[in-house]
């Protein structure tokens, strides 16, 4: 009798713990989900500034602080007004794929705005994250991608500037951002740094 009443409780016990196990892969998730924009699977904002804290409190050890990138589409209102939303769509995956191929494990490449990507770059100084959009701007005008059939081009306006301690993301970001009008101004499809 005791034997197997131990018995019926240890198959219960295994069974709670894989009800547990699965709660926790649904939960981690939903977690995942919620931090991840449904359109590019990019970071969103709450990702951002989740990896924006960490990202923050490494350069206390390491004294290598991050640098932070803002990139703009350039003309993709145009796309849309003359090929739709869904080419515009295409657009946006297509750069998101071709950043995320381009960072490192540890970065982070969050859509930050409709057509506007944030690149938050660990321990990477802001010339080095200027040669990676570099990098990146020319693999995407020589390869574009397909929409429909048609061969479509986009280019990007990017600027990065390097975290200062006293940065929170939003004035790092708006530093970057200083930097990309003055890429836009100059003439497009250019890095500038701040």
């Amino acid at each position: 009798e005791a034997k197997r009443d131990l018995g019926e409780r240890s198959a219960r016990a295994r069974t709670l713990e894989s009800e547990v196990e699965r709660l926790e892969r649904e939960l981690e998730q939903a977690s995942e989900r919620l931090l991840t924009d449904h359109l590019t699977r990019t970071s969103n904002r709450a990702g951002l500034e989740r990896a924006f804290e960490r990202a923050s409190q490494a350069p206390r050890a390491t004294g290598d602080p991050p640098a932070v990138a803002l990139l703009d589409i350039d003309d993709l209102k145009r796309g849309h007004d003359a090929l739709g939303h869904q080419a515009g769509d295409g657009a946006l995956r297509n750069l998101a794929a071709l950043l995320q191929g381009k960072v490192r494990a540890g970065d982070t490449v969050a859509r930050y705005g409709g057509e506007e990507f944030v690149i938050l770059l660990p321990g990477m100084t802001d010339v080095q994250a200027r040669e990676l959009l570099v990098r990146a701007q020319r693999e995407l005008t020589r390869e574009g991608y397909l929409y429909e059939s048609k061969q479509i081009f986009i280019t990007f306006s990017a600027g990065t500037t390097r975290v200062d301690p006293q940065d929170s993301l939003e004035s790092a970001i708006g530093r970057a951002d200083d930097a990309m009008y003055q890429a836009k101004h100059a003439g497009k499809n250019c890095v500038a740094i701040a």
